[in-house]
């Protein structure tokens, strides 16, 4: 038996939680999961969010900092 969440399955979990603001209890209840399975599939989420935000203003700042210094 997989354990895994197909990509399908996190993507419509954090769809219901995103768009329509159903709380991780009601989503479980839909997908027979366990709330706390379907809490750490949004949580897992929101860290990646918040990673890929943090890259991308490093990014940035890297780039203007080597712009600045080419004048």
């Amino acid at each position: 038996m997989s354990h895994a969440l197909d990509k399908d399955t996190v993507k419509r979990i954090l769809h219901l939680h995103q768009v329509q603001g159903l709380k991780a209890g009601a989503i479980a209840e839909r997908f027979g999961f366990s709330s706390a399975r379907v809490h750490n599939v949004i949580r897992r989420q929101a860290a990646s969010s918040k990673r890929q935000a943090s890259s991308a203003t490093k990014k940035t700042q890297l780039k203007n900092r080597m712009n600045l210094e080419r004048c």
